[in-house]
């Protein structure tokens, strides 16, 4: 039995005494990886990468530290987080067993985590949490402090909030000094300039823009300093001072992969005239995945292809600036959702703890006012909606009705009734009186007038409908290179409106939901122009000008048609 408990024991030592070499060894590489984080980011990411199967067997120490270390290194490199559940862990861990220099870390980095994720309140709570958190600090706290200062002042900075960003900006700057830092303390610096030219403070901005790109060449941060001149000199093109900005642009030599060189570029020489040379730069910034980049050199090429003639290539431009915008706005989108979402969960956690049972008599009050609202703006919007149909019915009658007032069958019921009071005035004309056969013949001669009257209307609209077809606007719309401009659509439709009865205006009073490009389909489709040409002169596709169309009958009708059912309408205004 003694023997047994000896063998036991031996065993749990030599399981404990490798563990300890297991961990001892992780810890070993580790210390190395922390060496090479702040210079070489990349070298620590694939060191701490080939750990990862490692670490499993580590202890929690070791696991919690090697997580810590993996997401700092992915932040230095640029790699977006996707998750906060790892880093949440691991807050929480140091928050509890870690020293100074680790929590602050911790923090920090799940504001990192929480900024890419677009939790922008969570983030600039956890930032605040490492820049405010009291302890002896050395240069290793200081540069949390400063990092965590910048980054809430950038989240601020970007949200139009220039002045609290300042403060902040400032207040990084007093930490950047004693971290021994360079890079950090010459993005600070360029930082503040941001923010004093955002409050109109330009000439105090650009001498911190000016202090940042020297404080980088003096170290010999190139890359650095070229993207802060070719800051200053989009500074100095907002002042109008061109000079300044072309000294700028050729102190900070250009590197052919830059996007930023490119736009700045292509904005100086797009400003000074230099449309060529603007449309050669704006054509390498859309090589870029830089959105907004892309959507103003899309929209700068657009603007200078239209001016130049070139109607397809400004098209094609006009739709990859549309693109843009719609990734813009998605962005957009998503940021102000997960920014409600992260403060609807903060404000929720708190009201759990405080008020529990107030809440949720207020969530009750709050469903019930919701639905009161809710059923109310229903109402009205239906009554709403029934009004503008009844409206737009009625607009639709009357047009309908001016259509129909001049027809043949106006024309052919007149000629019906007069045939029968000449039947009348012959059969009965010994039999009634002077007055009666007085009344029958005016009421004939009345109806042969405005026989005679709509026949000569329907000339008249013949010769005005041939006079149209025979115009030089017409016939270049038909022009397979004719390229319109605003004022070509305003002569056609003012030809339009004379020729068919004023058609296209009484097409603009029917419904206050028609726009522009309605108005023009409904003007190229009355010139009897083809639908691949119209396609071509609005800048749709086959289906997208089918669609345009279809909505527009909806527009008039407030019902569903087809296509067909539209371009029958036009053709009978």
């Amino acid at each position: 039995m003694k023997k047994h408990l000896l063998i036991i024991s031996i065993s749990m030592v030599v399981i404990a005494l490798a563990s300890c070499g297991r961990n001892a060894k992780l810890m070993t590489t580790l210390d190395t990886a922390d060496r090479l984080m702040e210079n070489r980011p990349d070298s620590a990411l694939s060191l701490l990468s080939g750990l990862k199967d490692s670490v499993r067997d580590g202890s929690k120490s070791v696991q919690m530290r090697y997580e810590l270390m993996k997401t700092e290194a992915e932040d230095k490199c640029y790699i977006t987080h996707t998750s906060d559940s790892t880093m949440l862990a691991v807050t929480n861990y140091f928050n509890h067993h870690g020293n100074l220099l680790q929590r602050m870390k911790a923090y920090y980095l799940l504001g990192r985590v929480f900024s890419d994720m677009q939790f922008t309140g969570d983030a600039i709570d956890s930032y605040k949490k490492a820049l405010y958190m009291e302890g002896n600090d050395d240069s290793l706290t200081y540069t949390v402090r400063a990092r965590a200062g910048n980054w809430i002042g950038q989240t601020l900075m970007y949200q139009g909030m220039y002045k609290k960003a300042y403060g902040y900006f400032l207040r990084s700057y007093c930490f950047s000094k004693k971290t021994g830092i360079v890079t950090i303390e010459i993005y600070l610096l360029r930082n503040i300039g941001r923010c004093l030219s955002a409050l109109n403070e330009e000439e105090k901005g650009l001498s911190y823009f000016r202090q940042s790109a020297l404080l980088a060449r003096k170290t010999g941060n190139g890359r650095i300093f070229k993207v802060v001149m070719a800051e200053l000199a989009c500074n100095y093109m907002d002042l109008k001072d061109y000079k300044k900005a072309r000294q700028a642009l050729d102190i900070s030599y250009y590197d052919e992969d830059s996007v930023y060189d490119h736009a700045c570029l292509a904005r100086y020489y797009y400003e000074t005239g230099k449309t060529d040379s603007a449309a050669v730069y704006y054509r390498k910034s859309l090589n870029r995945d830089n959105i907004p980049v892309c959507l103003d050199a899309s929209l700068k090429l657009f603007a200078i292809s239209t001016k130049q003639g070139h109607q397809a290539e400004a098209n094609a431009y006009l739709h990859q600036s549309m693109n843009c915008a719609d990734s813009l706005d998605m962005n957009t989108i998503r940021q102000n959702q997960n920014l409600i979402k992260a403060l609807g969960k903060k404000l929720e956690h708190e009201r759990q703890l405080n008020h529990a049972e107030k809440m949720r008599n207020n969530v009750i009050f709050l469903m019930i006012l919701c639905f009161v609202v809710f059923a109310f703006l229903v109402i009205c919007y239906v009554r709403s909606k029934k009004a503008r149909s009844r409206i737009q019915q009625e607009k639709m009658r009357q047009l309908f009705s001016d259509l129909q007032s001049g027809s043949r069958k106006t024309i052919t019921e007149n000629e019906k009734r007069i045939r029968e009071l000449e039947d009348e005035i012959s059969s009965l004309n010994l039999q009634i009186s002077d007055t009666r056969k007085s009344m029958l013949q005016t009421e004939r001669e009345t109806l042969i007038s405005e026989n005679s009257k709509i026949k000569s209307e329907y000339k008249l609209r013949s010769l005005r409908i041939r006079e149209f077809k025979g115009s030089e606007i017409y016939k270049s719309f038909h022009s397979p290179d004719f390229h319109p401009t605003d004022a070509d659509y305003l002569s056609l439709e003012y030809l339009e409106n004379q020729a068919f009865g004023n058609c296209i205006n009484k097409i603009r009073r029917t419904s206050h939901v028609i726009n522009k490009n309605d108005i023009r389909i409904c003007i190229l489709l009355k010139a009897d122009l083809s639908l691949k040409t119209i396609a071509v002169y609005m800048g749709y596709e086959l289906n997208a000008l089918s669609m345009a169309r279809s909505r527009l009958y909806s527009k008039l009708f407030n019902k569903k048609g087809t296509v067909l059912q539209m371009d029958e309408f036009i053709r009978n205004l």
